[in-house]
């Protein structure tokens, strides 16, 4: 890859071709024998260019954004099976209906990206150490709010025996 590579017009159908075969910035590049950061700087100079990339990137993601709702939902599919009889080498080619259940990960990938403000990762939450029996822990998940018992957080638990906290004496531990 030369350091100073001249924009070449034939690059804007090469660019859209390889984008619509799902390759990625980086491998358009190397395609296109250009550093990744020269082809995000004729990507700003070159409408055209940009155009092309964005467009040809549509249908191989439209086809994985479909895929990936098709695990997450599950699915049934039509199976053809052909055994072949070893002895006589005649074929039976018989179709079976198989249903492929919910992937539980593609469901969380498609639930974090499509409503973030309530599967995000990130949680909120309020600590507030001036309670009587110590910690007081709020967790904000999407607008749900579950406030945790002191006793579980700090202490012994629910019925030890342990009413001023775990280090003995009427302060919180530390």
């Amino acid at each position: 890859m030369s350091r100073h590579s001249q924009f070449k017009t034939e690059w804007i159908d090469k660019a859209k071709e390889l984008a619509q075969k799902g390759m990625t910035d980086k491998e358009i590049a190397k395609s296109l024998g250009i550093s990744e950061s020269a082809l995000y700087r004729y990507q700003q100079r070159y409408v055209e260019f940009r155009k092309a990339i964005n467009e040809g990137k549509v249908k191989p993601n439209e086809e994985v954004e479909a895929a990936l709702y098709k695990r997450a939902i599950g699915y049934t599919m039509q199976l053809r099976r052909v055994v072949i009889d070893p002895f006589t080498s005649k074929q039976t080619v018989t179709m079976q209906e198989e249903h492929i259940p919910p992937n539980v990960t593609a469901q969380i990938f498609f639930l974090k990206n499509r409503v973030p403000e309530k599967w995000k990762d990130t949680w909120h939450g309020e600590f507030d150490v001036n309670q009587r029996k110590g910690l007081h822990v709020v967790i904000d998940r999407g607008g749900s709010m579950d406030a945790l018992p002191n006793e579980e957080i700090i202490g012994g638990g629910k019925g030890s025996g342990d009413k001023n906290g775990a280090n003995g004496n009427s302060e919180p531990s530390p």
